[in-house]
């Protein structure tokens, strides 16, 4: 049985990165720091729904070693994590009495595609009334195809449309807000007819390589020849020791 999800198709952008960083789940030199406060963020806040109490908003506790991106600085990172937790405790720890909620709600949809079984699942970080949350510690505005596939899946899911879908800046409060249409339903469909297809793709052709925009963040990229990456640099956290890891460019003939 096929299993997909919505951020499926962005994992998908180079074949070779997704077989091996959720096929084969192998190690890296560490995460980056930035995925790792992101992830830090989202369980304060997870933590403080589950329990209607204000957001931790102490001191971050990182890996002994993570990985910084050309023009990354460790401070800022910590300070963007930071600011989006005070924002989210002033703007956005919502008023839940009497309000049915579920905060990191699993959702699963079992369904056929072009007659086969498949599954269509995923993690939405809250579902308050009829209305689907996403906390973005980053910049929301690219966040509109994911908050589509999100009303899908909950529609498939329960047969109910949630109104709408909401992705939340932390850092800077902009929201982009998508309503529920009819129209998702058979653009939903096409989606995830097409990520069958690609991960079909990449699964025939494990090894092949797609540099772009994905190599940014693609944990073996300073080790891939094709890499179109910026520098990138490997941080102990404890010691403050940095060691540069070189990122080859794609090379053109």
């Amino acid at each position: 049985m096929t299993t997909l999800y919505p951020t499926l198709e962005a994992d998908l952008a180079c074949p070779s990165r997704y077989v091996r960083t959720q096929l084969h789940k192998e190690p890296s030199l560490a995460p980056f720091a930035s995925t790792a406060l992101g992830k830090e963020v989202h369980g304060r806040i997870a933590t403080s729904l589950r329990l209607g109490l204000p957001v931790n908003q102490g001191a971050f506790r990182l890996p002994r070693r993570v990985m910084l991106s050309e023009g990354e600085k460790l401070d800022d990172l910590l300070n963007r994590a930071q600011r989006g937790l005070a924002r989210f405790e002033a703007d956005y720890r919502p008023n839940r009495e009497g309000e049915a909620h579920r905060v990191e709600a699993f959702v699963e949809w079992k369904l056929e595609l072009d007659g086969k079984p498949g599954r269509f699942v995923g993690k939405l970080d809250l579902l308050l009334g009829q209305e689907i949350w996403d906390w973005k510690t980053g910049n929301p505005g690219g966040s509109r195809e994911q908050l589509r596939l999100y009303l899908f899946l909950a529609y498939g899911a329960t047969g109910n449309p949630p109104r709408l879908a909401r992705a939340v800046g932390l850092e800077s409060g902009e929201e982009v807000v998508e309503p529920w249409s009819e129209e998702i339903i058979p653009w939903g469909y096409a989606r995830l007819r097409r990520m069958q297809e690609s991960l079909c793709t990449a699964l025939a052709n494990p090894k092949a390589l797609n540099p772009g925009r994905a190599c940014r963040y693609c944990p073996y990229a300073h080790a891939c020849s094709a890499s179109q990456a910026p520098g990138r640099y490997l941080l102990d956290t404890r010691t403050g020791e940095v060691t540069e890891l070189a990122a080859q460019s794609l090379v053109t003939e």
